[in-house]
């Protein structure tokens, strides 16, 4: 039992590092804008060791603390390793290979059925989801994370949960999730057997640890103040006034949302519809069900109100919609017992069909990603940007004002200056309200003096423009006080005189 486990492992790890080797490789560029921001602080950590501030943002809450610092931390051997891109790529490969395994392990060790179905099930269900686990980001570890401290949950293994907990604090922004698994588990088995109690030491380790983690912490007590931004103020509830990143907004039109995720919206009415059938049952309300389907029951249909409202969420529903059907189907299958008896029977026939269609449909999905991301990465630009960013590296310390969002990219290819904020627009918003609306009028070209603006107000030396924002490139050339001292195809770099 054991070796076949290994082996299924083995295969299902091979197999999904090589679908997003694949999909990873097919550009020689990082994909995406955060993942500069990562590489670079990667970079910064095998250079200098320990980062206590992001000094170079200059006008950003986020400058004095590192909510993911475990994370750059586990990047360093990659980067030291393969060099920076190269590294931080063959990282996200690793991790997003570990999520499909994990979902995997989640459901053998459940004693679910067909659990490697439903482990591809996680990445095909969707190309978006493949597209976002090549973003190099921390979530990329976030679902192993919590397949362990469910395991370590159920064997009540109190001092390694704490310490996952408290590691997890340090590694994203995402570690309330396991303190909600926890007390899920917790209370779902209080209420499928009352007379055991409720397990009140078991339910406050993860709460305890991921205090610990928040307080015990080289970036205490900044730190707090930029997770309770970047979950509530930036996630949660967006502040009305910032523009948010394109990830942290809802789906453009339900078209949309149906074009990519109407497999996965298949799949969760599904289990919803197989849900109701087993609630039919006359046992005890919570008893009708195993403890893994009441459990991702709950998780699949809060991150499905998620989607609704922001697309970052996508990375979470779907492997949750996964193990919910088939944590959900098994039970059905148990209850029944002419599908258990042909099931069985024909257990080794089901497979084969289900995995020709999966291998069949991921083929498809991943030859048309694979074509997508390189053009998507060429429309960004970004690594365009590194002519324009190491001309103005000749003048160290000079602070250069540009768009949040292409800030990272900058700071890759020219570490030697300053940039006004980046990652989020918020973090400036928050840094100072005025500021913030100073900086739209200056991008947006309602400004009727830019040049007091930026020389006086932000005190930055040059602008860098990339192709976006071209047009605001030409209005402050229209105005005096600037001077155009690079251009490309790609961008514009203007000093302030």
């Amino acid at each position: 039992m054991k070796q076949n486990i290994a082996i299924n492992c083995t295969l299902l790890f091979l197999i999904s590092a090589a679908v997003f080797y694949i999909l990873q490789f097919s550009t020689p560029h990082i994909i995406g804008y955060d993942g500069y921001h990562h590489a670079s602080m990667a970079t910064k950590i095998i250079e200098q060791g320990f980062v206590p501030e992001q000094s170079w943002w200059r006008f950003g809450i986020n400058s004095g603390s590192d909510l993911h610092f475990l994370y750059h931390y586990l990047l360093v051997p990659f980067v030291a390793i393969f060099g920076t891109i190269t590294g931080v790529k063959i990282s996200m490969v690793i991790f997003a290979a570990l999520t499909v395994l994990s979902v995997y392990l989640w459901l053998e060790y459940s004693d679910v059925r067909f659990p490697h179905i439903f482990a591809l099930l996680t990445f095909v269900s969707s190309y978006v989801f493949l597209y976002r686990f090549t973003l190099i980001r921390a979530y990329g570890l976030v679902i192993p994370v919590l397949a362990l401290g469910y395991h370590l949950t159920l064997k009540r293994k109190f001092l390694w949960l704490f310490v996952l907990a408290f590691l997890f604090t340090w590694y994203y922004t995402a570690f309330p999730l396991l303190i909600m698994l926890v007390l899920l588990i917790v209370s779902i088995r209080f209420m499928q057997d009352r007379k055991k109690g409720f397990d009140i030491k078991l339910a406050a380790i993860p709460i305890v640890g991921s205090i610990a983690g928040l307080v015990i912490n080289p970036y205490f007590p900044t730190n707090i103040r930029l997770f309770y931004v970047q979950l509530f103020r930036a996630m949660l509830f967006p502040i009305d006034e910032v523009s948010i990143p394109v990830d942290a907004r809802p789906f453009a039109s339900a078209f949309e949302y149906f074009y990519v995720c109407w497999l996965v919206l298949l799949l969760f009415i599904i289990a919803i519809v197989i849900l109701f059938l087993l609630l039919r049952q006359k046992k005890a309300f919570f008893q009708r069900c195993s403890l893994l389907t009441w459990v991702m029951f709950i998780l699949a249909t809060l991150f499905f109100f998620f989607t609704l409202s922001h697309r970052r969420s996508l990375e979470y529903w779907f492997p949750f919609t996964a193990i919910f059907l088939g944590s959900a189907l098994n039970d059905l299958i148990d209850r029944i017992k002419n599908l258990k008896i042909w099931v069985e029977k024909n257990k080794t026939k089901i497979t084969a069909v289900l995995l020709i269609i999966l291998c069949g449909y991921s083929i498809f999905m991943v030859n048309k990603l694979s074509k997508a991301i390189p053009a998507s990465t060429e429309k960004e630009g970004l690594h365009h940007l590194k002519e324009c960013s190491q001309f103005v590296k000749r003048t160290d310390g000079a602070l250069v004002f540009s768009a949040w969002d292409i800030a990272p990219a900058l700071f890759f290819y020219n570490p030697d200056n300053d940039y006004i904020v980046a990652l989020d627009p918020a973090f400036l918003y928050l840094y100072h309200q005025n500021l913030y609306r100073k900086y739209q009028n200056l991008i947006s070209g309602a400004e009727k003096d830019p040049y007091s603006v930026l020389k006086n107000d932000f005190t930055a030396d040059y602008v860098i423009a990339d192709q976006q924002k071209f047009m605001f490139a030409n209005y402050l050339l229209s105005k005096q006080g600037f001077k155009l001292t690079a251009r490309s195809e790609y961008c514009m770099v203007i000093e302030i005189i």
